[in-house]
């Protein structure tokens, strides 16, 4: 047994040793009011406790004939070997009457002629979710959260456990093992909102793509540990821990101690628009990954708003808005646009009103809709701005700070810009790699600053073009050089550009120039082996500058929406 194994063993045989200690030698006021003074030890189990009372026949029956799980491996363990364990439990009992009697002829099946799901569900749903570790007893001080074995919590009051009554005098049983509440019915499996996303039926398709991100380990320090076997430990009862991609992205919407809501579209209203999300995102067809990252990217586009964390403390917005797990403070506050941000969303016009039905979540609320409640330019389909201090650096490119500008979008602020240094009557060419581009039409906005040399006037000339690492081999340069000119975009005329004034040396505005409309052939989002590159280049004569300098401030692809 290594270090940390004979660590989690001990800690958890001194629990079930405390608990015994305390509930045979406890004689505070908090131990009279939850039990009797009889200093008699119980001596019989949870299990034989239960047994005894036959009003809880079928629960016994239930115990009996369910396997537990060692991670994703049935054990030959039952629920009722478990609360004959010397591992402390507290389990709240459901009344014969409060389930169907056709459900309870499912639970209670011969061990032998229930499948592996079915102990998985009904030992997660039902049994696990009426059993907790350690001892939670009942006073009227009673204020806390208990968390199942199902890994579900519940509010415990004086006086009920998940909205669920207790039973007169039926609180505080004691055992050798732990402890026994009788409720009046039963507490209700609830599924979390990564749950209904990935067992709903409905959406199998959807569903089954979310959970294949999805990454399964054992949480120790949750699990029941039964005892080493051929030198590695293994547990009577095993709570798993999940991690995943997109859960890092968009929410832990499988963490029970949270509060999110989900945006849920029907399923064929998600298939529609994925056939049609899809082609924005439509790569290079010589890779052979193509197909695959089309399909993860367009549905994390779909995605986008989704998910909302409701926790308190969470939102950095407006009282009166919503926003989702993407939203971050920094963005919002350089960009005028409210990404991410819902006003009013349960007002007439808000996003959830819109909404035809809902369904709760052990952590959160589903919001269902029958038509889509999002916008492609308010989600995915957004400008793309490249500064120009991120360019390929060249020897003849200097980096300086200025004075306080606007921005293209009104904002103020301290500016860097690119100073392309040369003198004389030397042209220059600046190349811009555009990141994240989709197959889409755009338009190109320069952003450029006034230097302070003498009015002088000379040509930009903006060119477009899409560079990629998969080549057809079977094809000539001449070819591929021939092919390549329809990625470049017709109607890139010269701009004439005055580089200066000298009578104005603090012009502030920026100077922006736009390119008709064009489109790129393939996209090359999250991946650099497809570039995008606009080469920037002046085309000055020597009589038209004494100089080619000039500020450049940044290169803008905004989307063309139709």
């Amino acid at each position: 047994m290594n270090i940390m194994n004979k660590y989690r063993l001990l800690k958890k045989t001194a629990w079930a040793a405390l608990a015994v200690l305390a509930l045979a030698s406890c004689k505070s006021e908090v131990w009279k009011e939850h039990y009797s003074t009889n200093d008699d030890v119980p001596t019989m189990t949870l299990a034989q406790t239960i047994e005894s009372m036959p009003e809880y026949s079928n629960f016994v029956k239930a115990l009996k004939t369910t396997f537990t799980f060692n991670e994703k491996n049935m054990t030959n363990v039952t629920y009722w070997d478990l609360l004959n364990e010397s591992n402390f439990m507290t389990v709240w009992l459901p009344t014969n009457g409060s389930i169907a009697p056709e459900v309870w002829e499912q639970y209670t099946k011969p061990v032998r002629d229930k499948t592996r799901e079915e102990h998985l569900k009904f030992g997660t749903e039902f049994l696990m979710n009426h059993i907790a570790r350690f001892s939670h007893t009942v006073g009227s001080a009673t204020d806390e959260r208990i968390t199942m074995l199902s890994g579900k919590g519940y509010d415990a009051t004086p006086t009920s456990l998940a909205g669920t009554d207790y039973q007169a005098n039926g609180t505080n049983i004691r055992c050798s093992n732990g402890i026994l509440h009788k409720l009046d019915g039963k507490i209700e499996y609830l599924p979390s909102i990564y749950e209904y996303l990935t067992t709903n039926s409905d959406y199998k398709e959807f569903g089954q793509w979310f959970a294949q991100y999805t990454k399964y380990e054992i949480d120790v320090d949750k699990s029941v540990e039964k005892g080493i076997v051929d030198g590695q430990m293994v547990y009577a009862d095993s709570v798993m821990k999940i991690s995943s991609v997109l859960l890092d992205k968009f929410g832990y919407i499988n963490e029970e101690d949270s509060n999110y809501i989900m945006l849920l579209p029907a399923p064929e209203l998600l298939s529609q628009e994925f056939n049609r999300i899809k082609d924005y995102f439509e790569y290079e067809s010589l890779r052979d990954d193509a197909d695959s990252l089309q399909k993860f990217y367009t549905y994390q586009a779909m995605m986008t708003d989704m998910f909302f964390n409701m926790n308190k403390g969470v939102n950095p917005h407006a009282a009166d808005s919503i926003v989702s797990t993407l939203f971050k403070l920094e963005e919002r506050l350089s960009d005028s646009i409210p990404y991410h941000v819902y006003k009013n969303p349960r007002g007439e016009n808000g996003i959830l009103a819109s909404a035809k039905d809902s369904a709760m979540c052990s952590n959160g609320k589903v919001y269902f809709f029958d038509k889509w409640p999002f916008k492609d330019n308010m989600t995915f389909l957004r400008p793309i701005k490249v500064e120009a201090e991120d360019v390929m650096l060249a020897s003849d490119f200097t980096f300086r700070p200025r004075n306080l500008y606007r921005d293209y979008y009104g904002n103020s602020f301290q500016a860097t810009v690119m100073e392309v240094d040369r003198t004389g009557f030397d042209n220059w060419e600046a190349p811009f790699y555009i990141p994240n581009t989709l197959k889409a039409s755009y338009k190109m906005k320069i952003v450029l600053r006034r230097n302070t040399v003498t009015n002088r006037a000379y040509y930009l000339l903006p060119t477009v073009s899409l560079y990629s690492e998969f080549k057809d081999l079977s094809k000539t340069a001449a070819e591929l050089e021939k092919e390549a000119q329809v990625y470049k975009p017709s109607g890139l005329n010269p701009y004439k550009y005055y580089c200066g004034d000298k009578n104005n040396t603090n012009i502030k505005d920026p100077d922006v120039i736009e390119s008709p409309a064009f489109s790129l052939k393939h996209c090359n989002y999250e991946t650099n082996l497809d570039l995008c590159r606009v080469l920037l280049s002046c085309k000055a004569t020597n009589k038209e500058t004494q100089t080619s300098t000039v500020w450049i401030d940044c290169i803008i692809l905004e989307p063309v929406i139709e």
